[in-house]
């Protein structure tokens, strides 16, 4: 039971940073935030809903 609330939790904050990363591309940073997105992508690839999460943006 504990290990799916950490993982809701977890799965919240690939969400949350996300969302900046949405914001930051409205805002006027597409090539900022591409390059950050990638620079994640690199080193998070083993955390598969986190790549889920970046592909959306």
């Amino acid at each position: 039971m504990m290990q799916s609330w950490r993982q809701i939790a977890v799965n919240s904050q690939y969400k949350a940073v996300a969302q900046l990363i949405a914001k930051m591309k409205l805002a006027g940073h597409p090539e900022r935030s591409n390059e950050l997105m990638e620079r994640l992508k690199i080193q998070y690839y083993r955390r598969s809903a986190f790549i889920d999460e970046l592909s959306k943006v």
